[in-house]
């Protein structure tokens, strides 16, 4: 068991998605003493403190002093982003992803295994099915956070999961069905006649797991490049301005970036305004990691927009103009 010298880091563990195989990693390289959970109220997996300080008390300032004095490494549990947020910098947040439609038939099939079994048309539509994973992280931008990390691609996840917390996690393969779906191919099929619902509830799901996957390319990029990473992304982009957000993970010095118009340099920005949202989630900087540019000229059809950080060439987004 290695020495408990990291800062400390929450795990948002969508039900259904590897997460016990993370915990299980942690347990392994901090001990049950370096490791904190929230399973919920009653729930046997729920740890001592986080019961009585976060249930029973409801006081996470307590919580958060008696973490970081018993050099607790993780807290993690079945709990939506905002619970525990307030007590962690937004870069040691930490979620995984799964393939909406794989997550919803795998944890139904997990619920009625565990609890009273409910028909698959009655559990999609209750708050712990379709779209549960964008609901857990209740529309943060994802780039804002650690890591988010991919089940169907768990090893390089994990690589990045280390390189960024300074963790040393190894594999595990836990809390599969014995007859059993692997992450890539799941045992569990679509009832029939459910596709067009199901298609609807997942729409917005299925766009930020694609979302996820592009922000696990681009760090597995930089991280192969042996480059710093910058967590950042253009919120917004229309035919007046552009502007979004770009911080180094734990430090204070601003990112700098270039902004390109059909392939041309235009300006060269620092992100340094303050965004309320980001400095809720802890962002460094005080949240003082925004940018924002108004175009001379606005935008016409066809024109294109490119924002990468300057140091490294990381891409935080594109856009185009729609053709009239």
């Amino acid at each position: 068991m290695s020495e408990r010298k990291v800062a400390p880091w929450l795990f948002v563990h969508v039900p259904k998605t590897a997460g016990t195989s993370l915990t299980q990693a942690a347990l392994q390289a901090f001990g049950e003493d370096g490791c904190e959970f929230d399973y919920g109220v009653g729930n046997p997996h729920t740890t001592a403190r986080v019961a009585e300080l976060s249930h029973q008390a409801n006081d996470l300032f307590r919580l958060r002093e008696r973490l970081q004095q018993d050099q607790v490494a993780m807290l993690a549990g079945h709990v939506p982003l905002p619970r525990y947020a307030p007590l962690f910098p937004a870069t040691r947040i930490v979620s995984f992803l799964r393939e909406p439609l794989a997550q919803l038939l795998s944890h139904h099939a997990h619920i009625n295994r565990e609890q009273t079994p409910r028909p698959f048309e009655e559990f999609m539509r209750r708050p712990q099915g379709a779209g549960l994973q964008a609901r857990m992280l209740t529309n943060v931008p994802l780039e804002a956070l650690g890591v988010i990390g991919i089940t169907e691609r768990y090893d390089d996840s994990l690589r990045v999961l280390n390189a960024s917390l300074g963790l040393d996690l190894q594999p595990q393969q836990l809390n599969q069905n014995p007859q059993r779906e692997s992450v890539t191919q799941p045992l569990y099929e679509l009832p029939p006649g459910q596709a067009a619902q199901v298609d609807a509830l997942l729409r917005d799901e299925r766009q930020l797991y694609a979302r996820a996957n592009r922000l696990l390319d681009s760090r597995l990029a930089i991280l192969d490049a042996g480059q710093p990473f910058a967590n950042g992304a253009v919120s917004e982009c229309s035919a007046q301005q552009v502007s979004g957000f770009a911080f180094w993970a734990e430090q204070t010095r601003p990112v700098a970036l270039e902004l390109q118009r059909n392939s041309q340099p235009v300006v060269n920005l620092l992100a340094t305004q303050h965004l309320a949202r980001l400095r809720l989630l802890n962002a460094p900087r005080e949240g003082c990691v925004g940018f924002e540019h108004r175009f001379a000229k606005p935008l016409q059809p066809g024109d294109s927009v490119r924002v990468a950080v300057a140091e490294t060439g990381q891409l935080l987004g594109e856009w185009r103009m729609p053709e009239v």
